[in-house]
């Protein structure tokens, strides 16, 4: 156990803390880090995969819980090219989006918002990749307590998505949704029965990479 936790150490460290990986796998531009914060994880760039395949210049996107580099909604914005909008729960999470966003001169005004309470701009397309690793975990192997908010799910991994599932369900509007989490803390059957709880949600499809351990599920509001 002890090995394992050293090596995801490890790979968080080099990997997704490394600015010119960042740099090479995506079109965004990255301002240096705040020394706490990730440019990307594995569940990122599969999302990205999948919302390319489906977004189109008409849509009108909300990056839920943006994140450091407001990551999805910068790659949005730039290869499809429609209305983007952001949101995050945190306030320095949120300062550094914005500064990531003015450092790539695109136009996308960030809330702040727990799930879709402050959201003013319409949208019908939303991604969400949210936090999923357990408490216990996330201090084994050190993840930051400053934005704690980007990775902490609650004692079984699900406490975050079970709230947005359910903030989900009482829109009043039917926006289309992508989420992205990573197997190895949620596995699709569990995802299923969340989502299951809810009369007029239905997961419409699961995406699964081929590469990496992440599901992206296509859940529409009837």
């Amino acid at each position: 156990m002890q090995i394992n936790l050293f090596f995801r150490k490890l790979y968080l460290n080099l990997f997704f803390r490394t600015k010119f990986i960042a740099n090479f796998i995506f079109k965004t531009r990255f301002i240096e880090r705040d020394k706490d914060a990730y440019y990307f994880d594995i569940t990122t760039y599969y999302l990205i995969k999948v919302l390319l395949l489906n977004l189109n210049s008409k849509n009108k996107f909300l990056d839920l819980g943006t994140g450091t580099s407001a990551l999805i909604a910068l790659e949005i914005k730039k290869r499809v090219g429609c209305k983007v909008i952001a949101s995050d729960i945190n306030k320095e999470i949120i300062k550094l989006a914005k500064l990531n966003i003015k450092f790539n001169k695109e136009k996308i005004y960030v809330y702040k918002s727990n799930f879709f309470k402050n959201i003013k701009s319409d949208f019908n397309v939303i991604s969400f990749n949210p936090p999923y690793v357990s408490s216990s975990l996330g201090k084994k192997i050190s993840l930051s307590e400053k934005f704690r908010s980007q990775w902490d799910g609650g004692n079984k991994s699900d406490q975050v998505i079970t709230n947005f599932i359910k903030n989900l369900y009482k829109l009043k509007k039917s926006p289309i949704c992508y989420m992205g989490i990573n197997s190895q803390h949620l596995g699709a059957k569990h995802i299923k029965k969340l989502v299951k709880m809810h009369t007029r949600l239905k997961i419409l499809k699961i995406y699964k990479s081929s590469m990496f351990p992440v599901n992206v599920y296509v859940i529409k509001k009837f």
